[in-house]
């Protein structure tokens, strides 16, 4: 299976700038990549306030913000993850973003 690399460059880029923006200072990320013979998964992990149980999905809408009142951006740091992981899932069409509202975590394979 190809991927394209800059695509998929910009989805790991987003991920980060998600993960930054909503982190307080010196707190961690996590990333985690794992393989097998049919996908990779990425997971960026933050301590981040997370989101409203319910919202989870929300985030990779586009315009949406979990925090309209602060920081910067327009809300489509997510969207665009989810359109190129979805756009290089071909016919499958299985491949997606997720986000967790138990942790700030977003996850794509």
């Amino acid at each position: 299976m190809a991927i394209d690399d800059v695509l998929i460059e910009q989805v790991l880029v987003n991920l980060l700038d998600n993960a930054i923006k909503y982190t307080p200072p010196e707190s961690p990320i996590r990333i985690i990549a794992t393989a097998t013979d049919r996908s990779v998964t990425v997971e960026v992990a933050d301590r981040g306030p997370g989101l409203p149980r319910g919202e989870e999905d929300k985030v990779f809408e586009k315009f949406y913000r979990g925090r309209p009142d602060g920081g910067r951006g327009a809300g489509l740091g997510l969207a665009i993850c989810q359109g190129i992981v979805r756009r290089t899932a071909g016919a499958s069409g299985r491949r997606t973003c997720r986000r967790a509202a138990s942790r700030s975590s977003s996850r794509c394979r």
